[in-house]
């Protein structure tokens, strides 16, 4: 599995079900994809959130709540890069 997600831009990740849906664990990768090791999406609840792209943050919220009420979900939202660049959704 390690290997098959290496080369792609998923990153997958578990979060708690409370109000703010802290991240629990995050695959390293996600520092490649937006600059960010995974330390700062763990150690901050509201990090992700924060860096949310603000026209996908709804979209973001309704599958963290079907995921939350224990429906299978995938969500594809945009992440502000450490550098500040944006990368559109494929």
């Amino acid at each position: 599995m390690r290997t098959l997600l290496s080369g792609s831009s998923v990153v997958l990740y578990t979060c708690r079900t409370d109000d703010l849906y802290a991240t629990v664990a995050i695959m390293d990768s996600v520092e490649q994809l937006t600059g960010y090791p995974s330390s700062r999406f763990v150690d901050d609840a509201q990090f992700r959130m924060d860096r949310t792209h603000p026209d996908d943050r709804a979209e973001l919220v309704k599958g963290l709540l079907a995921a939350g009420a224990g429906r299978r979900t995938e969500t594809q939202y945009r992440i502000r890069h450490a550098d500040g660049r944006k990368k559109e959704k494929k």
